[in-house]
């Protein structure tokens, strides 16, 4: 998926811990958290995308994008419930309440986060 918006010239993408915190710190981790690392990553680059293609700009979506990844969390969840990732609980309440867009527009603004 990654591979394939990163190939598209009507597609911009940016990929940044502030964003994709799920991604920091997988070295040590176990499958299951890496496995959903990788489809999170996926739900992301996908509700991204599909935001561009579907409007015609090429700009940057991370609302969509992180939309996307939230529905994906809540299948995993509605599954195995007891699979939890605190960040995405709480900005699932965000999302809830109409307050992801501002969320977005915070992380986007800050210096970008290391992971380590």
């Amino acid at each position: 998926m990654l591979d394939s918006a990163e190939a598209r010239s009507d597609v911009s993408l940016t990929l940044s811990a502030n964003l994709l915190p799920w991604l920091c710190h997988l070295d040590n981790a176990a499958p299951e958290r890496r496995t959903f690392a990788s489809v999170m990553l996926g739900a992301f680059v996908a509700g991204n995308m599909r935001e561009q293609l579907r409007s015609g700009k090429k700009m940057d979506s991370p609302v969509q994008g992180l939309k996307a990844v939230l529905s994906v969390y809540g299948m995993l969840r509605n599954r195995s419930p007891e699979f939890t990732d605190r960040t995405l609980d709480e900005w699932s309440v965000l999302e809830k309440n109409k307050r992801l867009s501002s969320l977005v527009d915070s992380l986007v603004l800050q210096p970008e986060q290391k992971c380590g």
